[in-house]
C-alpha cells in the first residue's frame, strides 16, 4: 500500500499499517492512483505560487519518478490514466484546459483530447474528473465557488451525453454504486 505525505511517497505494510519506507518526491503531492501495476502521482510540484502541477509515474524498484506532464485532475479506467490540466484566471473565473491520456500498458502518452466538450464547458473551472468503473463514462464537475456546480457526462469515447446540477458547490468526486 502506498500513500502520499508532504513531499514523500510512503510505502505501508498492509498487515500492520506501519510505514515500511519513505521516498522523497516533488513538493505537495495531492493524488495517487494505480494503473497496470504502476503508481501515478499528481501534485502541485512546488511552493505557492510557483506550482507546475506535476503528473508523474513512480518507479517502485528504483524509488524514482518520471514526469509525464502537467495535470490538475486525473482518473483511471482500464489501465489508461486520463489527465486534465487547467490554467484558471480567477479574475474572470475562466479556464483553459489541456487534456491528454497515458496508456499504462503501452507506456504511450496520447496528446489529443479525450473529450468532445460542448462550447459552454471549454472555459468553465473544472473541479472534478471521475470515471464510472462499470462503463467508462467520464464525469467532469465544474465550479464558480458560489453556486451549485454542474456535472458534464461523456461516453467512454468522449461523446457528450448530458449536463446536470451537482446539488452542491464545487463537486469534487462521483461515487458509483451498483
Amino acid at each position: 500500500l502506498i500513500k502520499i505525505i508532504i513531499n514523500y511517497v510512503a510505502e505501508l505494510r498492509i498487515k500492520t499499517f506501519d510505514t515500511a519506507e519513505h521516498v522523497e518526491i516533488f513538493q505537495n503531492p495531492d493524488r495517487i492512483l494505480e494503473a497496470n501495476d504502476k503508481i501515478f502521482i499528481q501534485g502541485y510540484g512546488g511552493p505557492y505560487p510557483d506550482y507546475d502541477y506535476t503528473v508523474a509515474i513512480y518507479d517502485k524498484e528504483n524509488k524514482t519518478y518520471k514526469k509525464i506532464g502537467p495535470g490538475t485532475l486525473m482518473a483511471e479506467y482500464n489501465d489508461v490514466v486520463y489527465v486534465i490540466y487547467s490554467e484558471t484566471d480567477y479574475n474572470t473565473n475562466t479556464s483553459n484546459h489541456t487534456l491528454y491520456s497515458y496508456n499504462a500498458k503501452t507506456n504511450k502518452k496520447e496528446e489529443t483530447s479525450f473529450l468532445q466538450m460542448p462550447e459552454e464547458l471549454k472555459t468553465r473551472i473544472f473541479y472534478m474528473l471521475s470515471i464510472n468503473p462499470e462503463n467508462g463514462d467520464f464525469y467532469v464537475g465544474t465550479t464558480d465557488y458560489n453556486t451549485n456546480g454542474d456535472i458534464y457526462r461523456f461516453k467512454k469515447d468522449g461523446t457528450f451525453i448530458e449536463k446536470f446540477e451537482s446539488g452542491g458547490v464545487s463537486p469534487r468526486a462521483a461515487v458509483f454504486i451498483d
